[in-house]
């Protein structure tokens, strides 16, 4: 699992793309920054049974699934951004709250740059 957040409207490939959500291939390359996470089945675990698929569905339409590559425009990086931010609130174990605080840095990011994340689960 693996999360890019582009620093600039420069490195991101296809950004026609953007504001197309689900099914529109839009990538960062270049002045970007990545996170990588290492432990997949875990944290698909964890993310499964925090129904992280299915909420954040209903918070902006993402039908992100295992093995997707899928991106978070400005306009959807802000409504992401208030369900991370609550769910940030709750008793959630480390690894996932790791996740999230790492979605929510990228997601703030992409509306501060007015860019794009990327991101592969």
């Amino acid at each position: 699992m693996r999360f890019r957040v582009a620093l600039d409207r420069e490195s991101i490939v296809n950004r026609e793309g953007i504001d197309k959500p689900n099914g529109n291939y839009v990538s960062v390359v270049g002045n970007a920054e990545e996170t990588v996470f290492d432990d997949a089945d875990k944290l698909c675990q964890l993310l499964d049974e925090d129904h992280f698929f299915d909420e954040t569905y209903g918070v902006g339409g993402f039908l992100w699934d295992w093995g997707d590559v899928d991106h978070v425009s400005p306009a959807l990086a802000g409504p992401l951004s208030e369900w991370l931010e609550d769910r940030l609130k709750r008793e959630l174990p480390e690894e996932l709250k790791h996740v999230y605080r790492v979605m929510l840095d990228y997601a703030r990011k992409t509306i501060e740059l007015d860019t794009v994340m990327v991101c592969e689960f």
